[in-house]
């Protein structure tokens, strides 16, 4: 007895040793997994293309590189500022602002809603432009109070301390790109902005990459210049490039950070199919390129004009008013006032009680909906006021998966309050939860702790 008792030890011995090996394994090769998609992303910078623009838009920095240059009238300029638009980065223009006479802009979004129609694989790439209209201020305007892009009375508030602007409303362009998505002419969302303007105008949390990081996710905070972003938003970001055929930038200044690769790198695939086919052939042509390229809709110059396939010189709001005109998108009229109440079965106000959600209660790894619901694994996550969660993952150090906190409330549109055992407070909008009831999210920013 003595013997075998020694023997079952030994062999229990063994195999905790081996087990212990493989999860060394697995952290090490998770670690390099993690190191090389931070590689990865930190060596993503947009490619080098054509130079940008010197002096007004003409020809085809104006228009497009597809569209015979003197077929349009040239943008006027509205507001005169010769100061740098983005000093820090790598395309050094004016911030002087331009618009496209009525005619012009209304023939150019006949063109985009013609090419919204031809394409496959729409993707909508935005910068703070598109949020100015909510009162939220951006980075390239310079011209203050003579600016067409800057709102009038600017809500209190940065990247990193939202303030006041934490409870501002999506504009007409932000419920736009959601009424396209429902009607199936966007596919996807690259948002480069923090506020969360995409999710309260309804748009779903699974089809946008908010590639820089946002206020509304504890598990993707803010993400400064000199950070990393986060790993899976970079894998996603590349296959996005990989997958879509028109991107439609709104609001960036196209600056060379590493997201603005979505553009271009449609763009200067289009240019190089078009050119090897017919060099200046139609944008309406039927045998068109493979690749419809990027369409740029911005009051202000970027380094990738000439490398568009349409130039927009525009404010967003009048531009996507005539392009959902032209698509007969229905837009909700009251602006700021779209529901936030996804399909699907919602919880109980008084008890912020989330059930039969399809996701590991302990990583919020999303489990297939069947075996959740044959297995009895699925969440019931509990996100009323004093709930203890953790984040189910993060992006570190920024924000590192297992940090604990306790559910502090929720803000006057509904949105969850978060208290964190670093000192912070932040916010899950309501959006992700309606996302996790569909089973839309890869995985839960949130767990409870149990």
């Amino acid at each position: 007895m003595d013997a075998k008792q020694a023997t079952a030890e030994e062999t229990l011995a063994d195999i905790r040793a081996t087990l212990k090996r493989w999860d060394d394994a697995k952290e090490r090769f998770g670690d390099a997994l993690k190191a090389a998609a931070h590689r990865i992303a930190d060596a993503m910078r947009d490619q080098v293309g054509p130079e940008a623009p010197a002096g007004p838009p003409t020809g085809v920095t104006a228009h497009g590189f597809l569209t015979p240059p003197d077929s349009w009238a040239d943008p006027v300029c509205i507001t005169y500022c010769d100061s740098i638009a983005r000093p820090n980065m790598s395309a050094q223009l004016p911030a002087h602002e331009y618009n496209d006479t009525p005619e012009v802009l209304a023939a150019k979004v006949r063109v985009l809603a013609d090419l919204m129609r031809r394409a496959q694989h729409t993707v909508v790439y935005t910068g703070a432009g598109i949020s100015t209209a909510a009162g939220i201020k951006d980075y390239a305007s310079k011209a203050g109070g003579r600016s067409k892009a800057m709102p009038k009375t600017a809500l209190k508030g940065d990247p990193f301390n939202a303030g006041e602007a934490i409870n501002a409303q999506p504009t007409f362009t932000h419920q736009c790109i959601t009424a396209g998505y429902e009607a199936g002419y966007i596919h996807e969302w690259v948002q480069q902005n923090h506020d969360g303007l995409a999710g309260k105008s309804g748009f779903p949390q699974e089809a946008l990459n908010p590639i820089h990081g946002e206020w509304h996710d504890p598990s993707n905070p803010v993400v400064p210049m000199s950070g990393r972003l986060r790993s899976d938003l970079v894998r996603r970001l590349r296959q996005t490039c990989e997958e879509c055929d028109l991107v439609v930038a709104m609001g960036t200044s196209l600056s060379g950070v590493a997201a603005d690769t979505v553009a271009s790198s449609v763009a200067y695939r289009a240019k190089a199919e078009a050119e090897a086919a017919e060099p200046r052939a139609a944008l309406t042509a039927t045998s068109a390129p493979k690749a419809l390229g990027a369409v740029i809709i911005n009051l202000q110059q970027t380094r990738l004009d000439a490398s568009a396939s349409l130039r927009i010189f525009a404010d967003l709001d009048s531009a996507m008013r005539a392009l959902a005109a032209e698509l007969k998108l229905e837009v909700p009229r009251a602006e700021g006032k779209r529901s936030e109440v996804a399909k699907g079965r919602q919880p109980s106000s008084a008890c912020d009680t989330w059930t039969e959600l399809p996701y590991d209660p302990e990583t919020g790894q999303r489990l297939q909906r069947s075996n959740a619901e044959e297995t009895g694994r699925a969440l019931t996550l509990r996100l009323n006021l004093g709930s203890a969660v953790k984040l189910a993952h993060g992006n570190p150090p920024l924000a590192s998966e297992g940090l604990k906190g306790v559910v502090g409330g929720k803000t006057h549109d509904g949105h969850y309050m978060i208290d964190w055992e670093d000192g912070r407070r932040t916010m899950l909008g309501r959006w992700f939860m309606q996302a996790a009831q569909r089973g839309g999210l890869e995985r839960l920013p949130v767990v409870n702790v149990a």
